[in-house]
């Protein structure tokens, strides 16, 4: 049963790895596939939300028939890009569909850029980065467990 029980942990292991390894092709975008918006802010909402202890802030932006969300645990960033925009401002939106969202990359106002899609994607890639600390992580488990139960017990030997 033990033999059962560290075989299953290996395949547990080694999947939730090969998993966490791919997953920078899942979250994250390419600049190639940003699309452009140009037009008026029609709404421009920074929200607390909070889901147990935990609290994040989202930044919903509305433009035209546009509905852009970004998250951040912190309130910061999001004000620095919600601060300046207005109901009634002209607005040049970078942005992509991302894990079942609309997210925005890059804003513009007046020539001015509150958030730059250069910031964004690296911002994107090193989360990635971090997940991909923890497959090689959860690898390392596996490896383990696969040596471990190589390993024949003393008492199974005589």
């Amino acid at each position: 049963m033990e033999k059962h029980k560290a075989l299953v942990l290996i395949l547990v292991c080694f999947a939730l790895g090969a998993a966490m390894a791919a997953s920078p092709l899942f979250l994250t975008n390419k600049p190639e596939r940003l699309i452009e918006k140009s037009g008026v802010v029609d709404e421009v909402e920074l929200l607390e939300v909070t889901r147990g202890t935990r609290t994040h802030y989202q930044l919903r932006l509305r433009v035209g028939d546009l509905l852009v969300t970004n998250n951040s645990p912190e309130a910061e960033p999001l004000k620095k890009v919600a601060g300046p925009l207005r109901v009634g401002d002209q607005v040049r939106i970078m942005w992509a569909p991302f894990l079942g969202k609309t997210k925005f990359y890059e804003i513009e106002k007046g020539g001015e850029k509150l958030v730059s899609a250069e910031e964004t994607l690296r911002e994107e890639q090193s989360r990635a980065r971090l997940v991909q600390y923890f497959s090689v992580m959860m690898f390392g488990v596996g490896l383990f467990a696969l040596w471990n139960s190589r390993r024949a017990p003393a008492s199974a030997r005589s």
